[in-house]
Order: C-alpha cells, then structure tokens, then sequence
C-alpha cells in the first residue's frame, strides 16, 4: 500500500534548510519513462496526491498512474532499497510525502488516494534530503502541471536572479529553434516559445545552458526565466526571433489545366509531407492564384470564381512550399499549357522538370525548348507542327545539358506535306560540322519496347556510348525514316 503522511512520522525526512539544490531537469519524454540517479533524490510534483489514482511497483521502477489520464514510471526508483528516493506532492501550502516502502511488487495494488493519503504539512528540517529533481511534463494534470520543489532556504534568501542572458537561431535549420545563454549557475531555465509552449533547461555549473524547442516554431516571441535554488524567478529576457528557414520538399505538378479549359486545376506531388505551418501555393504565370489541399504528399488546387480565364491562351504554372513566415522552398518545374500555333517566340522551360501541353488548334508551327531537365511534352492532335528545341548548354554533358525528355503523341510524317508532323531541332546542338551525310555518327534512333529511343554522340567519333536524348512514346521509327521526313532539323 501506498502511504500519504508527515515525513517526521518515517525514516530519513526531507531537510528543507538543505534541499534548495535543483539538479538538472528532465523533461518526461513521450514514453513516460524518467531515470532515477544513484543519489538519493526527492522527486517533486506540483500536484495533489489525488491526482495518483494508482501505485505500483514493478521490478526496481515506480509506476504511477494519473486521474486525468497518463501514465509515469520513475526508472530504478527502489534500485537502492524503498528509503532511498521520495516523492514529494506540493499543492499550494500542502506538502505531502509518500511511503511507499511497503508497496508491493505487483502490477497494480488498487490502493487509491482515497483510501491512503492524508495531508500534512511540510517536514521539519534538520535531517539530511538528497537532491530535488523536477518532473515536468508528461502527466496529465492540466493546469496545475509539475514543476520542481523548492526548498525553503534558511539563509533567507529573498533577492531574485538576474535575467539571463539568451540567444536564439535556427543554426541546424531544422525549424526548431536553438536558445542559449548564461544565468546563475544552478538556475531553472523556463524558456516561452512564439506558440507559447514551454520548455525546461538547467544553467549548468558555469552558468551555461542551451535548450532546442520540441517542435517548429514560426516568428515571434521568445522569453527567458530563471529560478534559483530558493525558488525566486527573474524578470524575463525577451528576445524577437524571425523565422528564416526556407521549406525543404520538392514539389512537383502532374496534371494542370489544357486544352481550353476555362479554369484552373492543378494537382502534382510532394517529396515529403507538409510540416507545422506550411501549405503549397500554386501559382500562374509567376502570380500567386491560390492554396492547394493536401493529403500526405498530394495535393490539389481546384477551380474557383475567381480563377476563371478565357479559354485558349498559353499559361504555365508552377508551385512550391510556404511557412507561416512567409519562407518559400524550391519551386517546381514549368507545367505550361495551352501551346499553340501564333506564339512568335519558342515557349521556353525553366531548366528544371518542366512538362509542356499544347493545344488542339490549325496550321502553323510552334517551338519549345525545354531548356535542361528531364522534361515531358504532350502533343495534342491539331494539324500544326511542334518544332522541339535542343540548344547545347552543358558542352561537357552528355546531352548538352538537356536532360533525357519524353514526347507523349509524337506525330511521325513527312515535314513539307504532313499538317501535324512534328519536328525536332538538333541544329543548336550539334557541332556546327554535323551534317545530314555524316548524321548517323552523332544520333542513333533505336527501339525499346513500343518507344522509340533517339540518342546523341555530341563529339561524333563513335568512341562514347550515346546518351538518350528523347523517348518517343507509342512510336516506331528510324533514323531513316525521320531524316526523310525532314523531322530532324542539322
């Protein structure tokens, strides 16, 4: 059974003159579980003992289990015999001590506050206490918390510590933030986040302490106390920080408004889920147009009133990720769309993995020119050449610098006679020598399964294996064949 009574009525009562030593707080971890110490230690709770609905003893730990839900186990709390550590509840004016030497090794004695705690007073001093250990955190009390005990001192000690000195950054740039300084040596650190949570350090011997906060935190606000050993807290040290860590994911779009369509909807993926305060901004020819919905690492953006456009003009979207602070991550590769026949410039990509739609419509040409990345065009059926654009640079990569494209619809025809006969431009990157004569040494077209593979040779010594250049998907063709059609501009 677990026994609530005076500590003058047990062996070994605490010695408030001498308990004012803190050592360093531990926070209870998420797992519930905190580590006794080979010192004898009062371990604290800002709490009533009725909030412990149950004891229990198991093995060398002490388990307690909490009215409001939550669970504690003080690891090897009776490894040095049922004497050796207290528990200590402070409530107000109220200090009870637990003892707990006759607690038998079950899983649970069924033994409530109810039928065993009386309150006392606080123990007289006089006797040796051991140090006091806060824990904080993890149990359900709701307001009342846990907090560390705090010795009475009998030098009178009335006189508050200093405000710490502290410091805040992000230096891992993990969003979390990094806060440090100095205070008295021994201190209790509390340290206020922007979102108002609360974290515990402690200012080691040298009065040096640093605490990271347990989740990402946005702009804002960051104060510093610290309590000293008679239980006084400092005028806070308040600090401004300003978030500056940029998002990581990478986004990517799959599928965008085409083909007319009179509204936008955009949907991609992203490379790792959103954290704490991020969202996907999608934008529209540079401009913000709106907020996806996301749902693990996909995410959409739907049409709305708002967003209505004129059916028919070229558009290119783009996305990426933006924090609370306004940190914008990387952004997505081009998704351009409705290309078609009257745009007098070649519609051009940004580098990255962009993808190109064009548009049903008549007669003409229009020319795209991916600029680098592994990019995808989707060729609609209209009868108007797409001129693909290769421009070498990278000389020292393989493909210029190109990347490895696809062509989804790629029309295969005679160039002059065929309406929707597609092209592709080699002219800008292949040497200036390359000719149609000698052009098998610096392309090759091979078949993979239903694609057609066109790779380059841009030295044209056929001592490099060619690199893949463009897939044409859902076609079977040559070199042959291509260079007769005139679908191969040297």
């Amino acid at each position: 059974m677990a026994d609530i009574s005076q500590s003058e009525d047990h062996a070994t009562p605490i010695d408030w003159d001498k308990a004012t030593q803190i050592d360093v707080p531990v926070e209870v971890p998420a797992d519930g579980v905190v580590e006794a110490s080979n010192s004898p230690t009062s371990f604290a709770l800002r709490a009533n003992a009725s909030d412990v609905t149950d004891y229990a003893r198991q093995g060398s730990d002490l388990v307690l289990t909490m009215r409001q839900g939550g669970v504690t186990r003080i690891k090897d709390f009776f490894a040095h015999g049922a004497d050796f550590n207290r528990l200590v509840f402070v409530d107000g004016g109220q200090v009870q001590v637990a003892d707990l030497s006759a607690l038998p090794a079950l899983a649970g004695d069924g033994v409530t506050d109810a039928q065993a705690v009386a309150a006392t007073s606080a123990p007289e001093s006089g006797s040796s206490g051991g140090s006091l250990v806060p824990i904080l955190g993890g149990l359900a009390l709701g307001a009342v918390g846990i907090k560390a005990l705090n010795g009475s001192s009998s030098s009178g000690d009335t006189t508050p510590p200093a405000a710490p000195s502290a410091h805040v950054n992000d230096a891992d740039a993990n969003g979390r933030i990094n806060a440090s300084g100095t205070a008295e040596p021994g201190a209790r650190i509390t340290v206020t986040w922007p979102d108002e949570t609360t974290a515990i350090s402690s200012a080691d011997q040298n009065g040096n302490w640093s605490i990271e906060s347990s989740t990402v935190q946005t702009s804002g606000v960051v104060k510093v106390t610290a309590t000293d050993a008679a239980g006084h807290e400092s005028a806070p040290a308040t600090l401004t920080y300003t978030d500056a860590t940029a998002p990581t994911q990478a986004v990517q779009i799959t599928a965008a408004s085409a083909d007319g369509d009179a509204a936008d909807a955009v949907s991609g993926t992203l490379s790792a889920p959103l954290g704490a305060h991020e969202h996907v901004l999608v934008l529209r020819d540079g401009e913000v147009i709106g907020t996806a919905t996301v749902s693990g690492t996909d995410w959409a953006y739907g049409p709305s009133a708002a967003d209505l456009l004129t059916p028919g003009p070229l558009h290119t979207y783009t996305a990426e990720v933006e924090d609370a602070a306004g940190n914008r991550g990387p952004i997505s590769g081009h998704y351009t769309v409705n290309i078609q026949p009257g745009n007098t410039q070649a519609v051009v990509g940004s580098g990255l993995n962009d993808t190109f739609q064009t548009l049903n419509a008549e007669g003409g040409e229009v020319a795209i020119d991916g600029r680098g990345g592994n990019d995808t065009f989707q060729l609609a059926s209209g009868a108007y050449h797409v001129k693909l654009v290769y421009t070498l640079l990278t000389p020292a990569d393989a493909t210029g610098g190109n990347g490895s494209d696809v062509a989804i619809g790629f029309h295969v025809g005679n160039g002059s006679t065929a309406a929707n006969a597609d092209l592709i431009d080699l002219s800008q990157l292949l040497p200036a020598t390359a000719t149609a004569a000698d052009i098998g040494d610096y392309v090759s077209v091979t078949a993979s399964g239903a694609n057609t593979v066109i790779a380059v040779n841009l030295k044209g010594d056929g001592a490099a294996q060619p690199a893949p250049l463009l897939t044409l998907n859902d076609v079977h063709t040559s070199l042959a064949e291509l260079m007769a059609n005139q679908q191969i501009v040297v």
